[in-house]
């Protein structure tokens, strides 16, 4: 019994090709869509950055002491002055930072170290200009007196 398959049974339709093509191009735009943009990681960095200054800022003014930030090519850390004396900040959100591998720093007019002080007020004597450079993204971050 050989049987041949009727002519309109051999096959694909279009409708069925048709179909397989959109769900292939639905599902390379969703990987699309979930890489990371160019620079996200300077800009995560940059942010981050910024958020714990404001953090460090406004610790400050919280417990009625000066604080600072210290910022070097490797990374950054932070300082709370306590019975006249800088030390560590104390608090997960508050520990040594190294840069991730492929982000630069620039620190004001190209010092490789800078200090960012912060007094209980919340107001910085030293304001400074802070830029990070990496995946060709530029981004940069400024702290002023106020």
């Amino acid at each position: 019994m050989d049987k041949r398959p009727a002519l309109g049974e051999a096959g694909f339709t279009l409708t069925e090709l048709m179909v397989v093509l959109a769900i292939m191009g639905l599902a390379a735009a969703a990987v699309l869509l979930t890489l990371p943009p160019r620079g996200a990681g300077v800009r995560g960095e940059a942010d981050r950055l910024a958020a714990r200054l404001a953090a460090v800022r406004d610790l400050a003014v919280v417990e009625g002491r000066g604080t600072a930030a210290v910022l070097g090519g490797a990374g950054y850390g932070f300082e709370q002055r306590v019975s006249g004396a800088w030390g560590p900040v104390t608090g997960r959100g508050f520990a040594d930072h190294a840069w991730p591998s492929g982000v630069t720093v620039e620190i004001g007019g190209g010092d490789a170290e800078a200090r960012i002080l912060f007094s209980r007020l919340g107001t910085s004597p030293t304001p400074q200009r802070v830029t990070l450079r990496g995946e060709g993204v530029a981004e940069r971050i400024t702290v002023t007196a106020s």
